[in-house]
């Protein structure tokens, strides 16, 4: 009796996923070389990826964006554009609902969650720097990755300090894909009975990285929600599990029941119109050993900070680090408004993952949906919870309509 009461508590131990997820993040010091893909799907592919089907993308795809990502523990590094065969080719928008990404021309970034250095091959040769301003749209850091989805606004932690501030989540846990995730549900009140909500699933056997996360945006008529669906991840030497495949669809919400009814979370919503579909999938993966830095330094000529005037530079090394260009702006720069540092720091509260299995391929893409990975433990202690909670439930209805 004592062991089956142990197996259906030890679930319920207290954990902060996003914590989790943070100190994963702290340990991915990889290097990933990607594309991203999208093109209009029908409906059904909302149902497909719910049950972790690959939908795969037609011929009618597009790649749309190329780049590499890539960080050292504190420095994030992006470097991405459009393929150069799509230069020109800029998409508009469709009524239904806009592409994931526009043609971009070719930039480097970097970014240590307070200060962001970015340099773009079509500009002035400035490398311009300036404070991250969460509270401004568009000073995000601009830079796709295996963290950084298309449609959310920041990172996801930064999402979750700015946009859903103050709001405690409700915490399930649910049966996704055969697997048994922690759910964090945020919503956000609007006016007339909207709804701004946020739902993530995090996977404890994969570094608390998200399985899927939903955003659902529910105002003035209108119903959208935007989903990523994560299907491999490989781990990088440091510990850290790292997203090399997902997708993510954009589309609008068919009518539900009522004009004010709200979906239970994390069910199954139907789509309207077709979907529009992303596709990010690394095709490289390394460990990152050596700090990040810029690399593609033909044509600059300088350092811009924000509000000041251009400080001539010329390189002189095969890199510029974020260090490197701190000492050049001094003190030219704002004081920064976002410091990461203390969500990036391991201490002794957070939860810390067991290390990486002694064979682990380089480049044998981690399938999630194939089941593989050490998910039987998942499945020995959440079953007797599972079957302890529907007895609950079930007797707390029973009694609530008896006593009615």
């Amino acid at each position: 009796m004592s062991v089956l009461l142990a197996l259906i508590l030890l679930p319920l131990a207290p954990t902060d996923p996003l914590a989790a997820y943070e100190a994963n993040f702290a340990r991915a010091k990889a290097s990933v070389r990607y594309s991203h893909r999208t093109t209009l799907a029908s409906p059904d592919v909302i149902r497909m990826l719910s049950r972790g089907d690959d939908p795969g993308l037609d011929a009618t795809s597009t790649e749309d964006l190329i780049g590499e990502w890539a960080f050292d523990g504190v420095v994030e590094h992006g470097d991405f554009g459009s393929p150069n065969d799509s230069f020109g080719r800029t998409r508009s928008k469709r009524a239904s609902r806009p592409y994931v990404f526009f043609d971009v021309s070719r930039s480097e970034n970097l970014c240590d969650g307070s200060i962001v250095a970015n340099f773009n091959w079509s500009g002035n040769g400035n490398v311009e720097v300036r404070s991250l301003d969460y509270s401004n749209y568009r000073h995000r850091p601009r830079s796709p990755g295996p963290f950084q989805w298309s449609w959310l606004e920041f990172t996801l932690p930064a999402t979750l300090r700015d946009r859903y501030s103050g709001i405690e989540p409700e915490r399930l846990r649910h049966l996704h894909c055969g697997r048994l995730l922690d759910a964090e549900i945020y919503e956000k009140p609007l006016k007339d009975g909207g709804l701004d909500r946020l739902e993530i699933l995090y996977d404890p056997s994969a570094g608390f990285l998200p399985g899927m996360v939903r955003s659902l945006y529910f105002a003035e008529g209108e119903r959208w929600a935007a989903e990523m669906h994560l299907f491999r991840y490989q781990v990088c030497s440091s510990g850290g599990f790292v997203p090399t495949e997902y997708y993510e669809a954009q589309y609008s919400v068919a009518d539900l029941s009522s004009k004010d009814a709200r979906p239970d979370p994390v069910s199954l919503l139907e789509p309207s119109a077709p979907v529009s579909l992303g596709h990010f999938r690394a095709s490289e993966f390394r460990d990152q050993t050596e700090p990040v830095g810029l690399k593609r330094l033909e044509g600059v000529s300088g350092v811009a900070p924000l509000g000041s005037p251009a400080i001539p530079f010329q390189p002189d090394g095969h890199t510029l680090t974020m260090a490197r260009i701190k000492a050049i702006v001094g003190d030219r720069l704002d004081p920064m408004r976002v410091d990461r540092s203390a969500a990036l720091s391991t201490t002794s509260d957070t939860p810390q993952f067991g290390g990486v299995p002694e064979e682990f391929p380089s480049w044998e893409a981690y399938s999630i949906k194939s089941g593989k990975g050490a998910n039987w433990p998942i499945y020995l202690l959440g079953t007797p919870l599972l079957i302890y909670m529907v007895i609950v439930v079930e007797r707390r209805w029973k009694e609530r309509n008896h006593h009615k």
